[in-house]
């Protein structure tokens, strides 16, 4: 395929061997061993910076001049990564390996190619870490958690962890930005141990250990994982204090930390602790922008329902069942409306809201049934893409497909997917460039090497100007010499270009294939969630039911003994409103019929008065009025 090759542009170079060979015979290319680095900054940035020590800072000067150009938004990463390849055939100690395959691989991440990269840089830290080349591992490491940030679901290799503790225990004392290196990592490792039979849980929270935010999300993380949901709750609450979030962001300013998650996470744990008012706290920090809105306002819902605030909870459902959020997938919001309605006594609009549900969700438990029944791998991962791309043909419901396209799982393995085809273009763009600068840079040569042949022509002829010329003249023949070496280990490097392109090719088509794989088990197994769910709120749905009509007769039976409540209910709504306007939902205003009027929410769960009034507590008022006529009549 020859789009995706490096060539040389074949122009004969005969006409500069004649000059350069006896050049050889006088210049000699020094090999020597690369001096080891002693501190680094921002490992794959634009503004990544290595420090070198002064004692070992000239034997290895020009490859570490073009490690750094090539590091630059100038620089050229054709000429690096040939470069680079021409610094690991001649090398022969470890150090100079170790930064060889840095180089190589930072090459191939500043391309985007991040699968080879990622790769690269794995194979690195499996090395037996030594002080010499720790430091290139430990860049590699970060530059692991770059790639990670951008593509979660590019796993972390599970051979790195035995390396990553020994690497750890060297570089304890580093700076706190080295430090942050390995705490990243070993939270990456958390939250893949279950993926993974060699979790190490201790010896990660070892490397967690005095880091801060980092330790306390590690170790609430490793205890909800165990189970342990108080020390899980303990530890949260320790991250989300506002210095130590801080702490995060200054130290990893790039790593954009789903803190959404964590919050539902908490939310979670709090609300199964008991501790309800927390679970709201959190809830109510989840940015409306966030992927994970959805269930934060369900939960919610929920959260308001257990502390008796029935007037929030109704809100707060009514949320999820207006506007866009309609075509979502959130039956238990209507369930928790309908218990909230029933313990404020609006038994007709608690039984509406029943209702509502049935309506809503019949059709779509039906389809998943269907679904689950006949499910196909690759008819699953087709209409998801159409029903992603809004293409007309799609048959997915809106509420199902949005809960698809929701998962943090086909988010990352799509965004996987892309990255392989955006890859392929970057290999064929990458091969373009190599054949353009190897071309320009044989076509430099031979001007200059033209050049100096008439130069030495006129020198050769006039003896002053060979005196006081020569130096220059020697000086720009050391330069075509400099020159013709670069252009051919650009020319070796294609060699191994083509090899990497050739294995690099095959491993896409198979990374999209298993990326498929897995987003139509994630589909299926969405669907199984979702019918369960259904299934389980059908069942309680009866039992709701049966407590509404049981309520609603009772309340029947009240309301005949009591013919005056209605107008005194009234009049304590009126009073209400004008003394509590800060519970009042405003949801639209319309007319609800003879009883009352007001403002109202009206949708498919049917109108009924937005500033709902607590017929309980009107109740228990009206009760109380009546006792105070009483007394006053007797007295």
């Amino acid at each position: 395929m020859m789009g995706a090759r490096l060539h040389l542009f074949r122009i004969p170079l005969r006409v500069i061997i004649g000059l350069t060979v006896t050049i050889f015979l006088l210049l000699n290319l020094t090999k020597s061993s690369f001096g080891a680095p002693f501190e680094f900054s921002q490992v794959c940035q634009d503004s990544e910076l290595w420090n070198w020590t002064d004692a070992q800072a000239l034997p290895g000067k020009p490859w570490r001049e073009e490690f750094a150009q090539s590091l630059t938004r100038q620089g050229s990463k054709i000429r690096g990564f040939s470069e680079a390849i021409a610094l690991r055939r001649i090398s022969q100690q470890s150090v100079d390996l170790a930064f060889s395959d840095y180089w190589i691989s930072r090459m191939l991440f500043s391309i985007g190619l991040y699968h080879l990269a990622e790769q690269g840089f794995s194979t690195l830290i499996q090395r037996s870490p030594t002080p010499t080349i720790a430091p290139f591992q430990t860049a590699a490491l970060g530059c692991i958690n770059v790639i990670h940030r951008s593509y979660s679901a590019i796993p972390v290799s599970n051979q790195i962890r035995s390396h990553l503790f020994i690497l750890d225990s060297l570089n304890r004392g580093q700076p706190t930005e080295t430090r942050a290196i390995f705490w990243e990592s070993a939270l990456n490792l958390i939250l893949e141990s279950k993926k993974s039979s060699q979790a190490q849980p201790n010896q990660l929270l070892a490397i967690l250990n005095d880091a801060g935010p980092f330790e306390s999300l590690g170790l609430a993380l490793a205890a909800l994982q165990s189970g342990d949901l108080k020390t899980a709750q303990v530890n949260f609450n320790n991250f989300f204090q506002p210095s130590e979030i801080d702490k995060i962001h200054a130290l990893t300013p790039k790593w954009t930390i789903d803190l959404d998650l964590y919050r539902l996470l908490a939310s979670r744990i709090s609300y199964e602790l008991g501790n309800y008012s927390e679970a709201v706290q959190y809830e109510l920090k989840i940015t409306s922008k966030s992927n994970f809105r959805i269930q934060a306002l369900s939960e919610l819902s929920w959260a308001y329902l257990m502390l008796g605030k029935y007037r929030e909870s109704i809100g707060t459902s009514l949320t999820l069942q207006s506007g866009p959020l309609r075509q979502t997938f959130a039956p238990e919001a209507t369930m928790v409306m309908a218990m909230a309605l029933n313990e404020m006594c609006r038994f007709p609009e608690s039984m509406g809201a029943i209702q509502s549900f049935k309506k809503k969700y019949r059709d779509l438990y039906f389809w998943l049934k269907n679904r689950i029944a006949n499910f196909s791998e690759a008819e699953t991962y087709r209409q998801l893409i159409a029903f992603a791309r809004r293409q007309p043909h799609s048959q997915i419901p809106a509420i199902i497909g949005t809960e698809w396209i929701r998962s943090p799982r086909f988010i990352a393995d799509q965004e996987r997917i892309n990255l392989s085809f955006q890859e392929k273009h970057q290999r064929d763009l990458f091969s373009q460039k190599g054949k353009t600068e190897q071309r320009q840079a044989t076509l430099q040569l031979i001007s200059e090497a033209r050049k100096l042949r008439l130069r030495a022509k006129e020198m050769s002829q006039n003896t002053t100007l060979r005196e006081s010329g020569q130096a220059e003249f020697l000086s720009s023949v050391g330069q075509l010499k400099e020159n013709l070496v670069h252009l051919k280990r650009l020319r070796r490097g294609s060699v191994y270009w083509r090899k990497i392109v050739k294995s690099d090719e095959s491993r896409g088509h198979a990374i999209r294939e298993a990326m498929n794989r897995e987003i139509s088990l994630e589909v299926h197994h969405l669907n199984q969630r979702m019918l369960s769910q259904l299934e389980e709120i059908a069942e309680n749905q009866d039992l709701i039911e049966v407590e509404i009509l049981n309520g609603a007769s009772e309340d029947l039976v009240w309301r005949n003994a009591h013919p005056n409540f209605q107008a005194l209910s009234a009049r304590i709504k009126s009073q209400d409103k004008t003394t509590e306007t800060n519970t009042t939902w405003n949801w639209g205003s319309t007319k609800i019929g003879a009883e009352e009027s007001g403002e109202i929410w009206e949708d498919e769960i049917g109108s009924f008065s937005a500033d709902l009034s607590d017929q309980c507590e009107n109740k228990d008022k009206y009760l109380q009025i009546e006792a105070q006529e009483a007394r006053g009549k007797n007295e």
